[in-house]
Protein backbone atom coordinates (compact mmCIF):
# COMPACT_ATOMS: atom_id res chain seq x y z
CA UNK A 1 0.00 0.00 0.00
CA UNK A 2 2.99 2.29 1.03
CA UNK A 3 4.21 1.44 -2.79
CA UNK A 4 1.07 2.61 -3.93
CA UNK A 5 0.38 5.59 -2.11
CA UNK A 6 4.35 6.98 -3.15
CA UNK A 7 4.29 6.33 -6.82
CA UNK A 8 0.70 8.39 -6.87
CA UNK A 9 2.33 10.78 -5.52
CA UNK A 10 5.70 10.94 -7.74
CA UNK A 11 2.63 10.60 -10.84
CA UNK A 12 0.77 13.33 -9.64
CA UNK A 13 2.66 15.71 -7.78
CA UNK A 14 2.24 17.30 -4.60
CA UNK A 15 -0.16 20.00 -3.98
CA UNK A 16 0.73 22.93 -1.36
CA UNK A 17 -1.04 25.96 -1.07
CA UNK A 18 -0.03 29.59 -1.43
CA UNK A 19 -1.44 32.74 -0.39
CA UNK A 20 -0.88 35.66 -3.09
CA UNK A 21 -1.43 39.34 -2.20
CA UNK A 22 -1.96 42.10 -5.54
CA UNK A 23 -2.51 45.65 -5.00
CA UNK A 24 -3.73 46.95 -8.42
CA UNK A 25 -3.85 50.82 -9.37
CA UNK A 26 -5.96 51.60 -12.68
CA UNK A 27 -4.42 54.59 -14.09
CA UNK A 28 -6.06 54.34 -17.60
CA UNK A 29 -9.16 56.46 -18.49
CA UNK A 30 -11.29 53.67 -18.78
CA UNK A 31 -11.95 50.61 -16.30
CA UNK A 32 -10.01 47.46 -16.09
CA UNK A 33 -11.26 43.61 -15.91
CA UNK A 34 -8.91 41.41 -13.75
CA UNK A 35 -8.36 38.35 -12.33
CA UNK A 36 -6.56 35.48 -10.70
CA UNK A 37 -5.62 32.74 -13.36
CA UNK A 38 -2.76 29.66 -13.02
CA UNK A 39 -1.49 27.75 -15.73
CA UNK A 40 -1.94 23.86 -14.40
CA UNK A 41 -3.88 22.02 -11.71
CA UNK A 42 -6.12 21.37 -9.61
CA UNK A 43 -8.85 23.75 -11.00
CA UNK A 44 -10.35 25.53 -8.74
CA UNK A 45 -13.21 28.08 -9.10
CA UNK A 46 -11.42 31.54 -7.78
CA UNK A 47 -8.64 30.57 -10.23
CA UNK A 48 -10.47 29.82 -13.44
CA UNK A 49 -9.52 32.37 -16.26
CA UNK A 50 -12.19 33.01 -18.98
CA UNK A 51 -11.18 29.81 -21.19
CA UNK A 52 -11.82 27.26 -18.14
CA UNK A 53 -15.21 29.75 -17.24
CA UNK A 54 -16.16 29.25 -21.36
CA UNK A 55 -16.27 25.49 -20.83
CA UNK A 56 -18.57 25.68 -17.29
CA UNK A 57 -21.42 27.37 -18.68
CA UNK A 58 -23.76 27.34 -21.68
CA UNK A 59 -24.86 30.93 -21.34
CA UNK A 60 -21.38 32.73 -21.73
CA UNK A 61 -22.55 35.61 -23.36
CA UNK A 62 -24.78 37.04 -20.13
CA UNK A 63 -21.72 35.82 -17.60
CA UNK A 64 -18.91 37.98 -16.50
CA UNK A 65 -15.77 36.81 -15.27
CA UNK A 66 -13.25 38.82 -12.87
CA UNK A 67 -13.67 42.12 -11.14
CA UNK A 68 -13.89 45.70 -12.61
CA UNK A 69 -11.47 48.17 -11.71
CA UNK A 70 -12.81 51.61 -12.48
CA UNK A 71 -10.15 53.78 -13.74
CA UNK A 72 -8.19 55.85 -11.21
CA UNK A 73 -9.33 53.15 -8.55
CA UNK A 74 -6.99 51.14 -6.87
CA UNK A 75 -7.53 47.55 -6.01
CA UNK A 76 -5.78 45.19 -3.18
CA UNK A 77 -6.64 41.58 -2.42
CA UNK A 78 -5.20 38.28 -1.31
CA UNK A 79 -6.10 34.91 -2.63
CA UNK A 80 -5.37 31.50 -1.46
CA UNK A 81 -4.94 28.51 -4.13
CA UNK A 82 -4.01 25.19 -4.18
CA UNK A 83 -0.73 24.60 -6.47
CA UNK A 84 1.29 21.47 -7.87
CA UNK A 85 4.86 21.96 -8.95
CA UNK A 86 5.51 24.19 -11.87
CA UNK A 87 2.46 25.75 -11.74
CA UNK A 88 2.09 29.98 -11.67
CA UNK A 89 -0.48 31.68 -10.93
CA UNK A 90 -1.24 35.50 -12.67
CA UNK A 91 -3.43 38.47 -12.65
CA UNK A 92 -4.87 38.55 -15.92
CA UNK A 93 -5.92 42.48 -16.70
CA UNK A 94 -7.73 43.30 -19.47
CA UNK A 95 -9.26 46.67 -20.40
CA UNK A 96 -12.11 47.48 -20.38
CA UNK A 97 -15.90 45.66 -18.92
CA UNK A 98 -16.65 42.53 -21.32
CA UNK A 99 -18.47 39.41 -21.29
CA UNK A 100 -16.66 35.78 -20.79
CA UNK A 101 -17.19 35.72 -24.71
CA UNK A 102 -16.06 38.74 -25.52
CA UNK A 103 -12.88 38.10 -23.31
CA UNK A 104 -11.63 34.97 -25.78
CA UNK A 105 -11.16 37.40 -28.48
CA UNK A 106 -8.87 38.79 -26.32
CA UNK A 107 -5.32 37.09 -26.94
CA UNK A 108 -2.14 38.14 -25.09
CA UNK A 109 -0.04 40.31 -26.49
CA UNK A 110 -2.99 41.93 -28.57
CA UNK A 111 -2.59 45.61 -26.07
CA UNK A 112 -5.75 44.89 -24.21
CA UNK A 113 -4.28 42.19 -22.29
CA UNK A 114 -1.95 41.51 -19.34
CA UNK A 115 -0.92 38.73 -17.97
CA UNK A 116 1.54 39.09 -14.86
CA UNK A 117 3.34 36.79 -13.29
CA UNK A 118 2.54 36.23 -9.09
CA UNK A 119 5.40 35.77 -6.32
CA UNK A 120 3.94 34.02 -3.03
CA UNK A 121 7.04 35.52 -1.26
CA UNK A 122 6.17 38.48 -1.43
CA UNK A 123 2.93 41.36 -2.04
CA UNK A 124 2.44 41.87 -5.86
CA UNK A 125 2.04 45.60 -7.04
CA UNK A 126 1.61 46.92 -10.37
CA UNK A 127 0.20 50.24 -11.92
CA UNK A 128 -1.95 50.16 -15.21
CA UNK A 129 -1.22 52.52 -17.48
CA UNK A 130 -2.43 53.07 -21.31
CA UNK A 131 0.83 53.73 -23.80
CA UNK A 132 0.15 53.82 -27.45
CA UNK A 133 -3.38 52.92 -26.84
CA UNK A 134 -1.35 49.78 -25.45
CA UNK A 135 -1.85 48.43 -21.79
CA UNK A 136 1.48 48.29 -19.82
CA UNK A 137 2.49 47.95 -16.19
CA UNK A 138 5.15 49.22 -13.65
CA UNK A 139 5.81 47.01 -10.73
CA UNK A 140 5.56 48.69 -7.42
CA UNK A 141 5.55 47.21 -3.40
CA UNK A 142 2.37 47.70 -1.74
CA UNK A 143 2.19 48.62 1.71
CA UNK A 144 -1.49 48.98 2.75
CA UNK A 145 -2.60 45.47 4.08
CA UNK A 146 -4.97 43.36 1.92
CA UNK A 147 -8.55 42.89 2.14
CA UNK A 148 -8.64 38.47 2.64
CA UNK A 149 -10.68 36.96 -0.32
Amino acid sequence: MLVVAVFLMVLTGCTYKETYRVMLKNETNSPLTVGFVKNGPPAESMWASPEDRAFQTADRDNTRWGEVIPAGKTADVQLTGTFHDRIRAFLRVYQGTHTTDELLAISRGSGNRLDLILDPTRPNGFIISNKSGKLVFESIRPVAPAKPQ
